[in-house]
């Protein structure tokens, strides 16, 4: 078990804690409006002003078990949309990451997606990753990234989901 999935494996988090759940694109997002956001309402202020026209850029979602499966990703319709279920989130890079709520404005103010996805040869470099994470805690923050089409998950890239 590691804090990273890139073919569908599973991922461990830590039971009980508060997780947001984000693409990892918009983390940059984020960090380039972090200045003109009233951090005592960080979220609703993310959901309204860097995202306006996103429905539910982020989830929040809280484990119940430690080991957290790919199969628990689940593709909404878009008609479908319920705006207030804080378990639905949209993606555009397949690319999610998963990061104790308590610790999210030490991780945007820390991450780079450029340098995520910057690798010759991999679908992520790897050593950015683990530099990263570094001063956190292992199941404080994990990545996954979808295992793409005709592989029998949901999760298959940008979309709408919900955990």
């Amino acid at each position: 078990m590691k804090n990273i999935s890139l073919n569908g494996e599973p991922v461990e988090l830590t039971v009980s804690i508060k997780y947001i759940v984000i693409d990892a694109l918009y983390i940059n997002d984020i960090r380039s409006e972090l200045g003109h956001l009233n951090k005592d309402d960080i979220f609703d202020e993310i959901r309204k002003i860097v995202f306006p026209y996103t429905y539910n850029p982020f989830a929040e979602f809280v484990p119940e078990g430690k080991v957290f499966r790919i199969d628990q990703i689940k593709n909404v319709d878009f008609n479908k949309i319920d705006v207030d279920d804080i378990g639905v989130f949209t993606t555009d890079s397949g690319v999610v990451i998963f990061v104790n709520k308590e610790l999210f404005l030490d991780f945007v103010l820390k991450f780079n997606y450029d340098e995520l996805v910057d690798s010759p040869t991999d679908l992520l470099n790897l050593d950015y990753w683990n530099s990263m994470i570094a001063d956190f805690n292992l199941f404080d923050v994990a990545i996954i990234v979808s295992p793409g089409i005709n592989t029998g998950a949901d999760f298959q890239g940008s979309g709408i989901y919900k955990l």
